[in-house]
C-alpha cells in the first residue's frame, strides 16, 4: 500500500480531527476519497463499521473526490481500526 502524503495518515488516539457527540473518532486522514474508501473498505472486511467524511468543506465542486476525508469508527473500536491501519 503506498504511503499516504505529508499531512495524511493514521491519526493516533490524542489527535482530534471531527467532534462528534456520538462517541465517533476519526482514525485516518485520507488524501482523497480513492484512498478513504480503500481504507474504510479494508477496516469493514475486519467487521469494524465506519464512514467516510469530507474535511474540507471549502473545497471544489467541480474535483470533490481530491479532498482530503477522515475515516470515522465509534469509539469502542477505534484502537482496534488503528492496528489495521497503515503507519505514515
Amino acid at each position: 500500500m503506498p504511503s499516504p502524503a505529508a499531512g495524511h495518515g493514521r491519526l493516533d488516539a490524542a489527535t482530534t480531527l471531527t467532534s462528534d457527540p456520538r462517541g465517533n473518532v476519526a482514525v485516518i486522514q485520507a488524501p482523497n476519497r480513492l484512498m478513504a474508501e480503500m481504507w474504510a473498505e479494508l477496516l469493514r472486511s475486519n467487521g469494524i463499521a465506519c464512514r467516510i467524511v469530507p474535511l474540507n468543506t471549502g473545497g471544489s465542486v467541480y474535483a470533490p473526490a481530491l479532498e482530503d476525508f477522515g475515516v470515522v469508527v465509534s469509539t469502542a473500536d477505534a484502537e482496534r481500526a488503528r492496528e489495521l491501519l497503515p503507519v505514515d
